[in-house]
């Protein structure tokens, strides 16, 4: 693939415009043209570094719409990310209720309220990077999610930092220059107790970000 066509393909990409986080409602027979195209974004995505991407994705940038819903919320940041796309790939389940997405990522005794809002709160953040497609109190791994969970570890966690800039808030914050004022404009939004709570999420992301960038944040 050249250079100009990759740069094409992870602009549209980051605009959310590919529909590869869409669920994948046969994921053990996922259509072989939505697994191409993944394959072809994460080799464009391994093409370039993150300030690479950040420069080509800048001059078509529309600001995503930033409201509560969009502020991450989740309670162990490797859970959310890795094991949920995994347990609704591997389940063989589709339409898996956070409830039980909670059950199986906790595996303790608990109330059920406790599943699931933890299930709901794991599973949103995987949605957020892609991985999972969430809708009306279920969720189901998206083909980026597919193609993900079958890449080995080690180039999973290679391609995190990347697919955080995916997220919303993240890549807002990105390509207004690192703007910390921006995110204190969207952790506003939040009453004080859950602004709290979330403001610890949201930095979990931009230091992955920003250690990948050699930053300090």
């Amino acid at each position: 693939m050249n250079t100009e066509h990759a740069k094409q393909l992870l602009s549209l990409f980051f605009a959310h415009k590919l529909h590869v986080d869409e669920a994948c409602m046969s994921c053990h027979e996922p259509s072989k043209a939505m697994m191409h195209l993944c394959s072809d974004i994460v080799k464009c995505l391994n093409m370039f570094s993150l300030e690479e991407i950040v420069e080509i994705i800048q001059p078509l940038h529309i600001p995503f719409p930033i409201e509560q819903a969009d502020i991450p919320q989740f309670s162990d940041f490797n859970l959310a990310v890795f094991r949920t796309p995994y347990l609704a790939y591997a389940s063989n389940c589709y339409n898996i209720p956070y409830k039980d997405m909670g059950y199986m990522l906790l595996q303790g005794a608990r109330k059920d309220m406790a599943y699931q809002k933890y299930g709901e709160n794991q599973s949103k953040t995987a949605a957020m990077l892609g991985l999972c497609s969430v809708m009306k109190g279920k969720v189901n791994v998206s083909y980026m999610g597919v193609y993900f969970c079958n890449l080995s570890e080690e180039d999973q966690k290679i391609l995190l930092p990347k697919l955080l800039v995916y997220v919303p808030i993240v890549q807002n914050y990105l390509l207004a220059g690192r703007n910390e004022k921006l995110l204190d404009e969207y952790l506003s939004l939040l009453a004080d107790t859950t602004r709290k709570r979330r403001v610890g999420n949201l930095n979990t992301m931009i230091q992955i970000v920003e250690k990948e960038m050699g930053n300090e944040f």
